[in-house]
């Protein structure tokens, strides 16, 4: 998605670090095609779109419970295809990581949960009073999560 009002998302994308090669292509073959690109996408954006609904879309994530929010959210008002895109190459991309053994990372860890659950199973030398926090933290450091 690109929000061409609202935002200064064109104003302040990169440029070429070599200005006298990119000045080669403006002036040949292609002459004027950066200008018909900003212009184009620029017409693709509903009159109506609102920056604000990305800000909606981030609370929304934020708010979601542990282990519920999606890997990706859309914001597109001019529905171009980005969903689709991307929901193929998600689909590929964990199917490679399941393939090379690293589907683990296709889930969610709570890393809080498996630190109280490693500080429970830390043995208390006898006469200790310490306490569950301090138990967490002595798993955390067992298990180098800190």
């Amino acid at each position: 998605m690109a929000l061409t009002k609202g935002t200064s998302h064109f104003a302040n994308a990169g440029s070429p670090v070599d200005r006298a090669l990119a000045a080669e292509y403006d002036e040949g073959p292609y002459a004027g095609l950066e200008d018909l690109i900003l212009k184009g996408i620029a017409s693709l954006e509903p009159a109506d779109a609102d920056v604000g609904n990305v800000a909606e879309a981030i609370v929304k994530v934020v708010e979601t419970p542990f282990g519920k929010t999606p890997f990706r959210v859309h914001v597109d008002p001019s529905q171009h295809g980005c969903e689709i895109v991307n929901g193929v190459a998600d689909r590929i991309r964990a199917e490679l990581l399941r393939n090379i053994g690293l589907q683990d990372l296709l889930t969610p860890r709570d890393l809080v949960a498996e630190s109280q659950s490693a500080a429970q199973s830390v043995p208390e030398p006898k006469g200790s009073t310490d306490s569950e926090s301090s138990r967490a933290i002595k798993a955390m450091i067992l298990t180098s999560q800190v």
